[in-house]
């Protein structure tokens, strides 16, 4: 005990304090003289540094420097900072043998924002001292700069950066958990309270669905039955600060839910009716799936169906009969060829009986089933029999997919399972794959025979790929292909193999949906590739790998796999929001601007795996709802499982842990089961801003992943929905979607592009189009930038919230919408961390909630609001 006190004692003096560190340390101002121009100053006053800085003859920064007499042992940096759009935030941090590392830090979308940094990060750069690019404790100085983000352009910014509650941590740092509902009150409390909240929803929800309402009551008392049992478990199994949790979020939504119901019942809260899903045939148009739909009345029209429901394993096969009552009416379930194929060639029918069962009692329950057919299980037998097969296997797949041996023990497995699962009036689709990547080329004998016929095909001779290339190869054949997609250098060259092996693995997927439709074409398919990884090429298989678009092509949904965390807190480069929402809705785009069809996540992570802190029900909600949005009309959540490992397995911090999450899912389904009609035609709205996205110019080098993203987040608040402008559509022959309807292309890219697809920018301009050159240095700058010169576009007319001081769109706050029969519709969603306040066109009503809504109204983080209201004039 002695031990941990004076241990604890020394932590607490090493941590520089936020109260005191700007007081009790002189900052040192710089102009930046190696880069001459820059004047400023640099004063503290009530614990708050101002870093003055004039960019009006140039210059690229200036600093405020604090020398570290101490020597703290530093490992993480927190500060609070806030600063115009017009500059950026940059952290500097000197080690122990004065290497100064650097790294950027963007601004939150307006005012103050809280910046955490860990010294063992990815930084910018790094320079002096030992130059190996580690940081070697303690620390010697700390400094802040203001960027000049018009180095290039006279008349620079002139300002103030400020900064406050600076503190150096001894210890690592994870995002600060946000504290949870009812903190003081206790268990024996809590669990009272969730009685009560029960028994009144018990008697108020027959009235409620007698009057043809009340679906949300319904689930909001469904989550407080199925989580009593559970929390009574945990506290049996010894797992009481879980227990504890659950009960404190139980408890709030208990009694919020059964305030509302009251309300409900006394007619003082406006409530809807919800239509559900009935098994029957779907019909796929756009982004829709088109099935019956049953009404609380009885009468059954059909119409278009977001069909949400949960993964992916036992649990959730013999809990089925209770998603219905939360929204939610699909599943995934799987199946592989290692339980289907016995070694000596017989098929061992039994393997499919646990489907058959479950399809039998889901078709009941109005609840359809996604297979996954899961070619990652590969018999070991074949494996044993076939060594070979092992050598350039990757990821879940574990063996060679295109080795004649191993598609003649798949072939053999399709053609076993389709037609037993054909017909079943549960199964809505089969998924061809599970995060399909593909990781060893150059030891693949198939891609090695291959890949010098497709350079052949590709460019003629070795001599016109010579001249492109700008290399000096014999031969086709001697072009290599790059042992594994890990550390490999920036080239033409590898920009080509991507290229080749997407090409491939996509024609992989299309053998496999081939053979399906021979015996089956009625049964859509898709694969549940990664899609935010796509995005992301460095020591990435996914990005080697999988091409949206070519995937878009060969199967009849967009299926993927995707996540969006909340962020609590904040820390890196992208940050100041309320969650991860940028890398799945951008997937999403990509994937609904190549192909014209519905979105299938069978996949959805929203609750990281293992995570034991509270997460708010809103950013379940949002989530759901954003999706839907961006083109998404089926999902399966990861996973309705619960988990007693103490925190081992993927299977704990999940939805089934966290009550708030689980009613905050079923809510939005049944909100999105309900308006589904109004939210289809923004589901449809062709992609009229396209960001040019090319896999040749990041492997190439000449892009940088962050520039696309940026250019893609700033442009997410013109209001107008977003796609992707791909190497493969600008060399087409003609204009193919998304280019033949969008009216924008911008270019993040400092760079020449290549000949062939300027002559399809070239082209898509004669056309009527804009192709605009963006500054990436400042991402709000740029988003008020591209506000601006979006008048001049001619942009397709749709309803905005715009700013109240500037009359621009709101920079935070997405919106699409349309105008229908005198009125306008328009999606919001904050993604800030922070209320927002926007200007509507008029007056208007939440179609979410019924209420009346001002034409002044501010939109509170995670909350979605979809207004209806009369159609502007202007």
């Amino acid at each position: 005990m002695k031990f941990r006190v004076v241990s604890l004692i020394f932590l607490l003096s090493a941590v520089l304090h936020a109260a005191d560190f700007i007081e009790t340390h002189e900052p040192k101002f710089w102009h930046g003289g190696e880069f001459p121009g820059a004047t400023g100053r640099v004063s503290r006053a009530d614990g708050v540094l101002a870093l003055n800085y004039d960019f009006s003859r140039g210059g690229h920064y200036v600093s405020a420097q604090f020398d570290l007499p101490e020597r703290p042992v530093t490992r993480t940096i927190t500060l609070e900072a806030d600063f115009p759009d017009d500059t950026e935030l940059t952290l500097r941090i000197a080690d122990a043998t004065g290497q100064t590392f650097q790294k950027r830090l963007p601004g939150a979308p307006g005012g103050w924002d809280r910046i955490r940094l860990s010294v063992d990060s990815s930084w910018d750069g790094g320079w002096g001292g030992a130059g190996d690019h580690v940081f070697h404790q303690p620390a010697t100085t700390v400094a802040v700069l203001a960027e000049n983000l018009t180095i290039d352009r006279p008349g620079g910014a002139v300002g103030i950066l400020r900064v406050r509650s600076i503190e150096l941590l001894p210890e690592a740092q994870s995002e600060p958990a946000e504290a949870g509902p009812l903190q003081d009150v206790s268990f024996v409390e809590l669990m009272c309270r969730v009685g009560a909240a029960r028994a009144e929803l018990q008697g108020i929800v027959p009235e409620l669905e007698r009057r043809g309402i009340g679906a949300k009551s319904r689930a909001t008392l469904a989550t407080i039955e199925d989580f009593i049992p559970w929390i009574e478990e945990d506290v049996a199994r010894g797992f009481t600060n879980r227990a504890v949790r659950e009960a404190r979020e139980l408890a709030a939504l208990g009694a919020r839910g059964a305030s509302r119901a009251r309300s409900i019942l006394a007619e003082t809260t406006k409530d809807f009716p919800v239509p559900h899903y009935r098994t029957s045939k779907i019909d796929i148009s756009h982004a829709q799936m088109i099935a019956d739909r049953v009404w609380p009345d009885g009468h059954v029209d059909r119409g278009p169906v977001f069909l949400t429901g949960y993964g992916h394993f036992s649990t959730i096969q013999r809990e089925l009969a209770k998603m219905p009552p939360l929204g939610n009416h699909i599943l995934q379930m799987e199946i592989g060829p290692w339980s289907a194929l016995n070694a000596d060639g017989s098929v061992n029918t039994n393997a499919f009986r646990p489907f058959l069962e479950t399809a039998a009692r889901a078709a009941k329950e109005n609840v359809a089933i996604t297979l996954l057919l899961s070619p990652h299980y590969f018999p070991k037998w074949a494996l044993d029999r076939h060594p070979h097969l092992k050598t350039c296997g990757g990821g879940f797949l574990g063996h060679c997919v295109y080795a004649p041996e191993a598609k003649s023990v798949i072939e053999k497995y399709l053609r076993a399972i389709v037609p037993v699962v054909r017909g079943n009036p549960a199964l809505h689709s089969l998924c061809l794959s599970n995060e399909p990547e593909t990781h060893v080329y150059a030891k693949c004998p198939v891609l090695q025979r291959e890949w010098p016929k497709w350079l052949a095909k590709r460019h003629g001779t070795i001599a016109a790929f010579n001249v492109k290339m700008k290399t000096s190869f014999e031969s086709f054949r001697n072009v290599p292909m790059p042992e594994t997609f890990k550390n490999n250098p920036q080239s033409t060259v590898l920009a080509e193999f991507q290229r080749f092996n997407t090409e491939m693995f996509a024609g992989w997927h299309r053998w496999m949906a081939d053979v399906i439709h021979e015996m089956a074409p009625e049964i859509p398919v898709h694969a549940k590739i990664m899609v935010n990884p796509c995005f992301d090429w460095a020591s990435n298989a996914t990005f080697y790998s999988v091409d949206p678009a070519l995937f878009g092509q060969l199967s009849q949904y967009n299926g993927n796999d995707s996540y969006d965390n909340y962020r609590a807190g904040r820390s890196g480069w992208d940050s100041g929001w309320s969650h991860g929402w940028l890398a799945m809705q951008a997937g999403y785009d990509w994937q609904r601007s190549v192909a014209d069809k519905p979105v299938f996540n069978t996949e959805n992570h929203i609750h990281p795996d293992r995570s034991g802190g509270y997460l708010p029900g809103a950013h379940t909600y949002t989530v759901l709802w954003q999706n839907t949005i961006h083109g998404q009309s089926a999902t399966t959540l990861w996973c309705w499982e619960r988990a007693y490992d103490s925190g081992k397995s993927d299977f704990n911090g999940l939805i089934l842990e966290r009550p708030e999450a689980f009613e905050a899912w079923a809510h939005a389904a049944l909100d999105l089961s309900r308006l589904a009609d109004e939210l289809v035609p923004i589901q449809n709205l062709p992609p009229a801003v396209l960001v040019y996205w090319s896999h040749a110019a990041v492997l190439r080098g000449d892009v940088s992943l962050r520039d696309v993203h940026t250019c893609y987040r700033a442009a997410n608040f013109l209001g107008q929905p977003l796609g992707f402008a791909t190497d493969a559509a600008l060399t087409a022959a003609t204009l193919v979607r998304p280019l033949d309807r969008a009216r924008v292309i911008l270019l993040p890219y400092g760079r020449q592009v290549d000949p062939e697809v300027q002559v399809g920018l070239d082209r898509f301009a004669a056309a009527g189009g804009v192709v605009v050159k963006v500054d990436l240095r400042k991402e709000r700058a740029l988003a008020l930038w591209l506000a601006r010169e979006s008048v001049k576009w001619g942009l397709p007319d749709a309803p905005l919230a715009r700013d109240p001081e500037t009359g621009l769109p709101s920079y935070g706050v997405e919106t699409r919408g349309y105008r229908r029969k005198g009125k306008a519709f328009i999606s919001l969603c904050n993604h800030t961390r922070q209320v927002k306040k926007v200007q509507l066109e008029s007056p208007g009503r939440d179609l979410i909630t019924g209420e009346l809504l001002p034409s002044l109204l501010s939109v509170d983080p995670l909350r979605p609001v979809l207004v209806e209201m009369p159609a502007s004039t202007r």
